[in-house]
């Protein structure tokens, strides 16, 4: 997982915060024998709290 940007919320606006990245995993399944690779995965979520 890349975090790639990270905003936490500005209390004084309100304005909500942000995380957003990337991210890459191999699943394995091995009752039927099969692999799943995921490789160009992303993410972004609005941050409502302040750190």
């Amino acid at each position: 997982m890349n975090i790639a940007t990270f905003t936490p919320r500005d209390s004084s606006s309100e304005k909500l915060g942000k995380i957003e990245g990337t991210f890459e995993f191999t699943v394995v399944n091995e009752e039927n024998d099969s692999i799943i690779h995921i490789t160009d995965g992303a993410f972004r979520f609005k941050v409502p709290n302040v750190w």
